[in-house]
């Protein structure tokens, strides 16, 4: 099954401080020096035009169209998902990533920079993996490495839709919010 095209994902606002180019950067690396060819890109949300353009240039100079999409703004991006394997998360300065957290809840496997709430959200090796922002090769290694390693994928998305739904839905956010309030109120 490793022959399988594995899926990834940019859901999001398609712009320079999402970092997308990246993916894109590690996708080269991918094919170019590591000679993986069994995998396909997936960016689904409004796209920057400008950065937009500079993304499409990138795929068409380093031959990548066989392995990129650009699908735009979507309202169906829930049965999307459906056909995703992981999702990435590459933006410069992620306050709290929302998508990040769908992406988990939806069973898939996530890699993300290290910058951010990533790494509150994501237990590295254990509910998804980290990359240090900015380190193409690093990114490219870590999609190689589930790319070839299924069932540590399957096995990430599964950890991770845990975390995600013991942590991150909107009950366990009004648990939370309640005992700081609550704690607020009898410390006085």
């Amino acid at each position: 099954h490793n022959n399988k095209s594995l899926q990834f994902c940019l859901v999001g606002l398609v712009s320079e401080g999402k970092n997308q180019l990246e993916a894109l950067k590690a996708a080269d690396v991918l094919v170019n020096q590591m000679s993986v060819s069994n995998f396909h890109i997936t960016f689904i949300g409004f796209e920057d035009p400008q950065y937009a353009a500079i993304l499409k240039k990138f795929v068409s100079e380093h031959k990548l169209d066989d392995y990129v999409s650009f699908l735009g703004e979507r309202n169906d991006v829930k049965t999307l998902y459906e056909s995703i394997d992981v999702g990435l998360m590459l933006s410069y300065n992620e306050a709290f990533g929302r998508v990040t957290v769908e992406y988990m809840m939806k069973g898939l496997a996530v890699i993300a920079s290290d910058s951010g709430a990533n790494t509150e959200i994501i237990e590295d090796n254990v509910s998804g993996l980290i990359y240090k922002l900015g380190d193409t090769m690093q990114l490219a290694e870590k999609m190689r490495l589930l790319i070839q390693d299924r069932d540590m994928m399957a096995n990430l998305a599964k950890a991770g839709q845990e975390r995600a739904m013991s942590k991150f839905t909107s009950l366990e956010n009004t648990r939370q919010i309640y005992e700081v309030y609550r704690s607020l109120i009898t410390g006085l």
